[in-house]
């Protein structure tokens, strides 16, 4: 099973990055996966293009153990709308020297946080932007946690709804290191989420209209046992998703399936996709 490097972009300890990282991570191993978390972010030098020839031990350590991975986790807050300024130095490192960045083809997934309304959604942003410049492969959903301090309980563990958002990310982690896809299989009228050629689950289509607007209704989604618990009925829902709102036709959803109504109604950045509604 795939191996994954972690980092944290807070050097705080008690970070609450720190607190959703772990959780993270924990999700990855109990998909059976293993995590290593990377902790000397903090040392690290500046980044210096006269370092970079010989590159320093620890640097060449640090690149090795990414090109040793199979995806890579980050959790950051936002300083001043940017990332901190350690995992900039990071990140830059890995990206050096020009076109053979150590992240290029690397699953990288994101989660942020904030103690105010933001949600860290600058860091996001920015990570989002920068991973596909040296072609690393940005996993979603990014998941981005606003007020974080009031989403912790009495043990300092993320309360259940901010669990179930890391969950999702680490599982599409994982879905995306072991090489899945969501094929469109037009001949059975349905997506179908594909790993090692074998199709471990499927959402059912039908194509339609909508006062003259083209739409999608999605019907009937299934994961073959024994594939429950993994999150795949998310990864295959909000790629197709994403697919959809990414057609330049105005292209709707509906969501006749269950899940598929109660994914849209948790991720309202989804809900552009619904038929307007009518009197």
């Amino acid at each position: 099973m795939p191996h994954f490097l972690s980092v944290c972009g807070s050097l705080r300890a008690g970070s609450f990055n720190s607190i959703l990282l772990a959780t993270a991570e924990a999700e990855l191993t109990r998909l059976g996966g293993s995590v290593e978390r990377y902790t000397a972010i903090g040392t690290l030098p500046h980044f210096d293009q006269d370092r970079e020839d010989p590159v320093p031990d620890d640097i060449a350590a640090l690149r090795q153990a990414v090109l040793d991975t199979d995806g890579v986790l980050i959790a950051t807050p936002t300083y001043n709308h940017a990332v901190t300024g350690a995992l900039k130095d990071w990140i830059d490192w890995l990206s050096r020297p020009p076109g053979k960045s150590v992240l290029a083809g690397k699953p990288v997934a994101v989660i942020t946080s904030s103690i105010g309304p933001n949600a860290g959604s600058a860091s996001a942003e920015y990570l989002e932007r920068i991973a596909k410049a040296f072609r690393a492969h940005v996993v979603y959903p990014i998941t981005s946690i606003a007020s974080v301090h009031a989403t912790l309980n009495d043990e300092n563990s993320p309360d259940e709804p901010t669990m179930a958002r890391l969950n999702e990310t680490a599982q599409a982690l994982m879905l995306t290191a072991r090489g899945a896809q969501v094929v469109d299989n037009e001949a059975r009228s349905r997506y179908e989420l594909v790993i090692d050629g074998n199709v471990v689950g499927y959402s059912q289509y039908r194509t339609n209209t909508i006062a003259g607007v083209p739409a999608v209704e999605l019907f009937h989604t299934v994961t073959k046992p024994p594939n429950g618990g993994q999150g795949m009925a998310a990864f295959l829902t909000h790629t197709i998703l994403d697919r959809i709102a990414a057609t330049d036709d105005g292209r709707r959803v509906i969501p006749s399936c269950h899940f598929v109504a109660d994914y849209i109604d948790a991720h309202p950045r989804y809900q552009p996709l619904l038929p307007p509604p009518t009197d």
